[in-house]
């Protein structure tokens, strides 16, 4: 996988364990928003020696081709970290399909920098790495991320009961998929 995209508006970069410090700003600073549609966190999640060992794994991960997390940055503003996207469960043969997710910085929603870059790294990952297809699963409430989804392609496909651990509760989740519009 590439290891830098970049759009009109956006720098979409994969990290390697350097940039810890900015990584753990932006998830710190998006914590109580994250962690609503997130699993719990280990103790040590919040720390340098967790990001850095995280930031390394999932570096060695994209030049691989076994998972991504991009970064995005703006343009105008390099240093800052806005959100990120990241495909993985990617399998091969006979599958061919990959886990979408992201989160960005709530000052940086409704502005359309989440669907710039997803569009992006769906271009990428399908292009790149030829998945078959894309999933996505999402709480039942978190009509904004439902939106995005639909606005870049995803259609619903079904639901899925309880099958997402969220803060030590079982939760349920829509599941979204997109073809690749690519193939042949």
């Amino acid at each position: 996988m590439k290891t830098l995209i970049e759009t009109d508006r956006l720098i979409l970069r994969a990290l390697d364990e350097s940039h810890w410090r900015p990584v753990l700003n932006f998830l710190e600073k998006g914590k109580d928003i994250f962690e609503k549609y997130e699993m719990e966190k280990v103790p040590l999640y919040y720390t340098e020696l967790y990001q850095k060992s995280t930031l390394s794994q999932e570096y060695a991960a994209t030049l691989s081709d076994r998972y991504v997390r991009y970064y995005v940055f703006l343009k105008d503003n390099p240093d800052v970290i806005i959100g990120t996207v990241s495909c993985g469960s990617i399998t091969g043969e006979p599958y061919c399909c990959g886990t979408i997710g992201y989160k960005f910085d709530e000052d940086y929603w409704h502005k359309g920098y989440a669907r710039e870059a997803l569009r992006a790294v769906i271009e990428e990952v399908f292009g790149q790495l030829k998945l078959h297809r894309l999933m996505a699963y999402v709480m039942e409430d978190n009509f904004s991320s439902i939106q995005l989804l639909e606005a870049v392609g995803f259609t619903m496909e079904g639901y899925l009961e309880k099958n997402i651990k969220v803060n030590g509760v079982w939760t349920s989740h829509r599941l979204y998929g997109l073809l690749n519009p690519y193939e042949e």
